[in-house]
């Protein structure tokens, strides 16, 4: 039998294994061993498993023995397995002098120092014996370019120690080094620099970002077209449930098309089965960028950007949630602001985190005070037969509830099996005021208060409001418009307190 095509998921892929790249790969190459004068560094960034390490690696296996009279030396580190950054260095130096030696022989000076930055046990002494190590690969017309993978891993080895981090920043941006160091992160450099105690600018005009995001259009067709040539046709359903859970995702992608091959050689193909799979696969990764997210404070407004509403969304967030990838593109359709993330799942994965997660500010606090005051009172009066009590007084809020229940369902598989999420959860301002005029005088009277009309013209503005701001339209919204919606919040939060 035919060993499956796609076993190799999860790895950097091969290069008769790669697909597409082109503009970032050349933007690379450019940078690192384009010209024979100069070379320059760059950074890429994006989400896990996106294919940062396989482009990386890919650039790093095309690099030239030698440019005229400049020797190029190419190494490959891993950030994550060194407990500090004196080991980091040290392995870096270490690689270089090794394969140089290889080459022909290294210098006697290049060879003391590297022995020496295993002894030297001042500090400052060690920075500049690293410093002098690629001063002299530069003056004996040897250039290293360096991978430093998983350097978000290295967030650890220099938190508090920017000092160290500074050192990396000297060999990127300075021509006495040449140095080329290509750096590649799940994680923005912001968040490093912080992490070491530097400011959030402290990269600028060092490194060239190069973000790294899904599949393209034509990338995505090219892999389509690729499995088809493996005899991996897909008929409507299964396709679209892999575009679902996978999009453009290199690596979702790539899992959908093992677990589809190792099915059919099974000889059953089964698309719930195929679902559940790959929508354990997605919910990993939906976790790991989450992670990523929440660490960085970008998963409040991924949050906002995606299932709304907007209370604090500005658009230098917008901008770096697509270049780290979590937007996979905005653009504008008249007044109306349009986004597409990872994956279709990938949206419904964070509107169930939406539900979990305190975050939604004055808004969002309102509404799960005001759900959690009505379901409670509800239950009060008629316990677990609420629903047909409310329908036996206002048969017309049957289609609300049908369409509450029906959302909490497309979203329950990503909430787990513990997961207790209740309809009114996923109902809207207007829904609530009705469940509350159900029974005015035992529901709406005993926890608001005053005359219902008010309050309908009261939600009806919580509505106008929440509307545009689930789908980014602020905007369109007048101040008084917006200042209103608060004071409504104000008093809801004011009522619902002591409750």
């Amino acid at each position: 039998m035919r060993p499956n095509p796609y076993a190799y998921v999860g790895q950097p892929v091969s290069e008769s294994r790669f697909i597409g790249r082109a503009p970032e790969c050349q933007r690379l190459r450019d940078r690192l061993y384009g010209s024979e004068e100069f070379c320059a560094s760059s950074a890429l960034v994006g989400l896990p498993r996106t294919g940062k390490t396989s482009i990386a690696r890919r650039v790093l296996a095309e690099v030239p023995r030698s440019l005229g009279e400049v020797a190029c030396i190419p190494v490959e580190i891993n950030c994550g397995i060194f407990r500090s950054p004196r080991d980091l260095f040290r392995q870096i130096c270490l690689d270089v002098v090794r394969t140089w030696a290889q080459r022909g022989g290294a210098s006697a000076e290049a060879l003391r120092l590297s022995v020496e930055l295993g002894q030297l046990e001042d500090d400052l002494a060690w920075k500049r014996a690293v410093q002098q190590f690629f001063e002299e690969c530069h003056a004996r017309r040897v250039r290293a370019i360096c991978l430093l993978d998983e350097f978000d891993s290295a967030r650890f080895l220099f938190e508090g120690q920017g000092d160290f981090l500074h050192l990396v920043r000297t060999l990127a941006g300075s021509t006495a080094y040449g140095v080329g160091l290509l750096l590649a992160s799940k994680r923005r450099l912001p968040e490093i620099a912080h992490a070491a105690g530097l400011s959030t600018g402290y990269w600028a005009n060092v490194l060239d970002v190069v973000p790294v995001s899904v599949f393209s259009e034509v990338e995505h067709t090219l892999h389509c077209n690729r499995a088809r040539s493996e005899g991996l046709e897909l008929d409507g359903h299964c396709a679209a449930v892999i575009q679902r859970y996978c999009g453009r995702h290199p690596f979702l992608l790539d899992r959908a098309a093992y677990t589809l091959w190792a099915m059919r050689a099974a000889g059953d193909v089964d698309t719930e089965e195929l679902e559940r799979r790959l929508r354990i696969d997605a919910v990993r990764l939906f976790q790991e960028v989450a992670e990523i997210l929440e660490d960085s404070g970008d998963l409040s407004k991924a949050l906002q950007v995606f299932c709304g509403p907007t209370f604090d969304l500005k658009p230098q967030n917008i901008s770096e949630l697509e270049e780290h990838g979590v937007i996979v593109s905005a653009w504008r359709t008249g007044t109306s602001g349009v986004v597409e993330s990872i994956c279709p799942a990938f949206v419904d994965f964070l509107n169930a985190l939406g539900h979990q997660v305190p975050f939604w500010g004055l808004w969002a606090q309102t509404e799960r005070m005001l759900r959690t005051a009505i379901q409670e009172r509800l239950e009060h009066l008629w316990q677990a037969d609420w629903r047909q009590q409310v329908l036996r007084r206002r048969p017309g809020l049957t289609a609300m509830l049908v369409e509450a229940e029906a959302r909490r369902n497309r979203e329950a598989p990503f909430l787990g099996g513990a997961s207790q999420a209740r309809i009114l959860d996923y109902t809207y301002p207007l829904d609530l005021f009705e469940l509350l005029n159900a029974d005015w005088t035992n529901l709406g009277d005993p926890l608001l208060g005053g005359d219902a009309g008010q309050w309908r013209r009261d939600f009806g503005q919580l509505a106008r409001v929440r509307t545009p701001a689930a789908h980014n339209r602020l905007e369109l919204l007048a101040d008084s418009d917006i200042s209103k919606a608060r004071g409504v919040c104000e008093r809801l939060l004011e009522l619902l307190a002591p409750l």
